[in-house]
């Protein structure tokens, strides 16, 4: 059985406020070049599969020399092995843009949109020219889906197609109530089974309003709720980057339903744009490490992400430490 681990820090990107709940990773490791969205173990290649985004200048795509870059590996008992980097695959999806890489699926993701009644034309009309610019944005090795809510669910499948994603987004539909924590769960539902050999699985979740009309599924207080979303979300290494339009969103509830993810409070349909953008960012400037296996995931302690001294051959300088907690 695929074992996983993932964690997102804190991080502040732009002026927009932004909540990173603090992590173990962020208190402890010495470097912090790097964030990790997931590591986990694919069972079928052997391969340890390691996902970060760039939280620093000089390890931007087109800055970062991944030609000198090693992976070191850190067991709970002391010792160390390191992978040379003509053994690994390091992927940045923000050069994923050309023909032939929609044959690869690197990252699957939902984005699930608010169509209750609260969003009025004008605004909904922001909505879908955000979505559209965002979907077209995104480098091509991806599936996707979108899941839009009112006081019922509107999911289309999974799709490589940007235009199908897009279509779905701007077609009609019926806009009453607020079933969010359908919405949210149904996400989560459709992730948590992807496979293994694609690295990275996220949801976008966008809305303005507080639940109201939920009823798929069974849990009998909001805890419950909460409880069973950040439990799975982190089970199945699924960040969730929940996005909070207006004041009469239950941002205390959002914030905690985002757990290890991103919650991002938008005063306005307006902003919704600067939200997007950033999210673009951080897919773009994520790399995939594929790394050969060694020994059991659960004797790992720290990984290093390292790059040999140009003054003494032989010798490793820390780009980024990872705990595997």
């Amino acid at each position: 059985m695929t074992k996983k681990l993932s964690t997102i820090a804190t991080l502040l990107l732009c002026a927009t406020y932004l909540l990173w709940p603090i992590t173990a990773i962020a208190e402890k490791t010495m470097y912090m070049s790097f964030q990790k969205l997931a590591f986990y173990f694919a069972e079928a290649e052997n391969k340890y599969y390691l996902v970060v985004y760039s939280t620093d200048e000089a390890t931007k795509p087109g800055k970062f020399d991944t030609d000198n870059v090693h992976i070191m590996l850190e067991s709970k008992d002391g010792q160390k092995n390191t992978i040379s980097q003509k053994d690994l695959i390091i992927i940045n999806l923000g050069e994923m843009f050309y023909e032939q890489a929609k044959q690869y699926t690197y990252f699957k993701f939902n984005l699930v949109i608010d169509n209750s009644g609260s969003i009025d034309d004008q605004a909904l009309g922001t909505v879908q020219t955000v979505l559209t610019q965002f979907i077209n944005n995104l480098p091509v090795s991806f599936e996707g889906q979108v899941i839009k809510f009112s006081t019922d669910l509107n999911k289309s499948g999974f799709t490589k197609d940007k235009q199908q994603l897009i279509n779905f987004i701007n077609q009609p539909d019926n806009r009453a109530s607020t079933a969010l924590f359908d919405a949210v769960l149904a996400s989560l539902d459709d992730l948590k089974f992807a496979e293994d050999s694609i690295p990275l699985k996220f949801s976008i979740i966008l809305s303005d309003g507080k639940e109201n009309a939920s009823k798929r599924y069974n849990y009998t207080t909001v805890t419950d709720f909460k409880n069973l979303v950040v439990s799975t979300a982190k089970e199945k290494s699924i960040p969730l980057f929940i996005v909070g339009v207006t004041d009469d969103v239950d941002a205390v509830l959002l914030k905690e339903l985002a757990g290890f993810g991103l919650y991002q409070s938008i005063k306005d349909f307006p902003d919704l744009d600067k939200a997007f953008k950033m999210l673009e960012g951080i897919i773009k400037n994520t790399y995939i490490f594929k790394i050969p296996a060694v020994g059991k995931l659960e004797n790992l302690k720290k990984l290093y992400i390292v790059k040999e001294s140009q003054v003494t051959p032989g010798k490793y300088e820390t780009i980024q430490d990872i705990l595997m907690e």
